[in-house]
């Protein structure tokens, strides 16, 4: 019995956890830089509202409709329309000499 359908279906699962892993750190990445962001508007927000600047306040709306568009516009150009499955070929099992 030969080993190596066995061996090249382990190397293509390990491929294909290898890109899902690189591809979970940049979601992260992604979901951490717009937690900052939203973090950064909630502070603004609260800094507007205490010093009770309407100019403040305006250019905050207009801060959150740009950052908002923005974040929009990224999820929309980073989501496939159809995202591909990975396909895992499984070896056949090798025929016995024996049989």
């Amino acid at each position: 019995m030969s080993l190596q359908p066995l061996i090249a279906a382990l190397t293509t699962m390990t491929n294909a956890l290898t890109l899902l892993t690189a591809e979970v750190a940049a979601n992260r990445t992604v979901v951490e830089s717009a937690v900052t962001l939203l973090n950064g508007l909630t502070d603004a927000l609260h800094q507007a509202l205490e010093s009770d600047d309407e100019e403040a306040m305006q250019g905050l709306v207009t801060e959150l409709q740009a950052q908002t568009a923005a974040l929009a516009n990224a999820v929309a150009a980073n989501t496939p329309a159809d995202p591909e499955p990975v396909v895992v070929p499984v070896p056949e099992p090798a025929a016995d000499p024996a049989a």
